[in-house]
């Protein structure tokens, strides 16, 4: 019910079963579910793909362009002997499960690749 006031204009009934608010309920009943699930699925990390992996070759690959191509990795380090770890990590989690896929690249002192360990793990 729309009534007017000379002070403030068109006025908006607060009436829960008034027809002129309809047209948010259905805009409401579209949008809540949505929010709802968008809240629950989040991501977060780099995603190293098989396809990247595979262009990676031990021995012959730079730290410096498994940076360029990965961007700025989740954890680093050095160990022993002077060798550099890179780690890269990617989460996905939501609806109750939990997924993530860890890479972790080893570096001589040089700064060549020397090995690279991929892992998967999932919680439901």
């Amino acid at each position: 019910m729309l009534g007017t006031s000379p002070a403030h204009g068109p006025a908006l009934s607060l009436n829960p079963f008034s027809t002129e608010l309809e047209p948010m309920k259905a805009l409401l009943s579209i949008l809540a579910p949505l929010v709802l699930f968008s809240a629950c699925a989040t991501t977060g990390g780099t995603l190293v793909t098989d396809e990247q992996l595979a262009s990676f070759v031990v021995g012959e690959t730079t730290e410096q362009e498994v940076r360029e191509a990965l961007g700025k990795p989740q954890g680093w380090g050095v160990g022993e002997g002077g060798r550099h770890l890179l780690t890269y990590a990617f989460t996905k989690a939501g609806f109750g499960t939990v997924d993530t896929k860890t890479v972790m690249f080893m570096f001589s002192p040089d700064g060549k690749l020397e090995q690279v360990h991929a892992g998967d793990s999932g919680v439901d």
